[in-house]
């Protein structure tokens, strides 16, 4: 008959888990974390509340805080439910072929709020091209609205749009997107290019598409 080598609980007595009774099992367990992880790091974005993980701000936040854990107490899996900013708790659960040990688990959270690069790009007005629509005017403002409602969409953003005599000129945060917009949109503009700076020796520059609608 099986005995638990810390306890001496036999197999009549409870479940075991392994070698180990359930009870002496989890204790191991929560010992091991105890000693692994003091503290979980949570990024968090102050404007936008996004949490950062493998190096990308997550919209959902109860999602992302559990995957951050998960990743900390990896081969252990983690399910979270309840983090306040300070502390994480949730379950914890150990496999081992078919059997299985779930023990309810609190961490101390540390969480940083700092500006995503997104946020600080939309505060400073960065942008990397330029349409510039010219011509009907009703066709004009309609263009303008498919740009900031396609860029929203994917994540991107427009930083200013600037009424000229004859149009807009719509300032947008990717030249990627960009060049997506023009082709699902099976727009035929003229593209110029002017030099913004200079990074690692590279060129950088933004680019101006011009539209005459």
């Amino acid at each position: 008959m099986k005995r638990c080598p810390i306890c001496n609980k036999s197999e009549e007595d409870t479940v075991f888990f392994g070698e180990f009774c359930e009870s002496c099992a989890r204790k191991r367990m929560l010992g091991d974390l105890e000693g692994k992880v003091k503290k979980i790091d949570i990024i968090k974005c102050k404007s936008c509340g996004r949490i950062k993980f493998s190096g990308e701000y997550k919209e959902n936040e109860a999602d992302t805080v559990g995957r951050i854990v998960g990743k900390e107490i990896s081969p252990l899996k983690f399910s979270l439910y309840a983090y306040n900013g300070k502390t994480i708790e949730g379950i914890a659960t150990k496999r081992e072929h078919n059997e299985v040990l779930q023990a309810e688990v609190v961490f101390r959270a540390d969480e940083k709020n700092v500006m995503c690069q997104d946020c600080y790009r939309r505060r400073s007005g960065y942008y990397e091209a330029v349409f510039q629509l010219r011509g009907n005017s009703e066709r004009v403002k309609k263009l303008a609205r498919k740009l900031n409602e396609f860029f929203s969409r994917y994540d991107g953003f427009v930083s200013k749009t600037e009424e000229k005599g004859n149009g807009l000129d719509v300032y947008v945060s990717s030249k990627i997107l960009s060049a997506k917009f023009i082709e699902i949109g099976r727009l035929k503009p003229t593209i110029s290019y002017t030099l913004f700076t200079v990074k690692n020796n590279k060129k950088i520059y933004r680019n101006t598409y011009a539209l005459h609608l």
